[in-house]
């Protein structure tokens, strides 16, 4: 895990992300909660870099969604597509639920043919159309996929992802670490409060967390 963080901060944490002392680190090492105190220190780069990172990737994103090509016709619901319309209205475009249903029945005719109990004509014309909606979806799909990554959006979508991993291990890390001092507490109090969020659930329970978390965190 730490040679992953070290791999991804090289890449996302620029020095300017967040203004944090040099020597937290040294500074730490004395104290009894030295870990929770290091790996908060490693969480607010984390996080800065995550907040950076995934506006980017937004950015990137919206820009190759409106070079996207129009979906092909053979996409569009038709009146004899037996199932599909169940899901979809004629005449609009199949859903990815209901092309993923037209791969999931070629698949099963595969298996075994006689689960679909039609005649071999209309059989046939099943199976013409599944094939015919499944080569469309997959251009239509490669096809974004190019612009995706001609338009660096995908890169960026990863690093998203690697900055999101990154920042959940290190709040993992926050949580199981043993608090031994008002400041340790503190800052795993905060860590709970987040993943919590700001609505309460109404139960006791949660009223119970959220008073001893105000306490814990000063926030009462």
């Amino acid at each position: 895990m730490i040679a992953t963080r070290r791999t991804l901060f090289g890449l996302i944490a620029a020095p300017a992300v967040i203004a944090l002392p040099s020597t937290a680190a040294a500074q730490a090492a004395g104290l009894p909660d030295a870990e929770i105190i290091e790996l908060e220190r490693q969480r607010l780069i984390a996080s800065a870099a995550y907040d950076r990172l995934s506006a980017r990737a937004d950015d990137l994103q919206e820009q190759a969604v409106a070079m996207f090509p129009a979906k092909p016709d053979a996409l569009r619901v038709r009146s004899s597509d037996w199932f599909s319309v169940q899901s979809d209205t004629a005449g609009g475009f199949m859903t990815g639920a209901t092309v993923q249903r037209w791969r999931e029945a070629l698949a099963m005719h595969a298996d075994d043919p006689r689960h679909f109990d039609l005649i071999p004509a209309q059989r046939e014309r099943m199976l013409a159309r599944g094939r015919e909606v499944l080569t469309a979806s997959e251009a239509h799909r490669a096809a974004c996929e190019a612009l995706m990554i001609a338009t660096g959006a995908r890169h960026a979508s990863d690093l998203s992802a690697a900055a999101c991993k990154v920042l959940w291990e290190l709040e993992d890390g926050i949580l199981a670490a043993p608090a031994r001092t008002p400041r340790g507490l503190a800052i795993k109090g905060r860590m709970v409060a987040e993943i919590m969020g700001s609505e309460p659930d109404g139960t006791r329970e949660d009223f119970a967390a959220r008073c001893l978390l105000a306490d814990l965190t000063g926030d009462a």
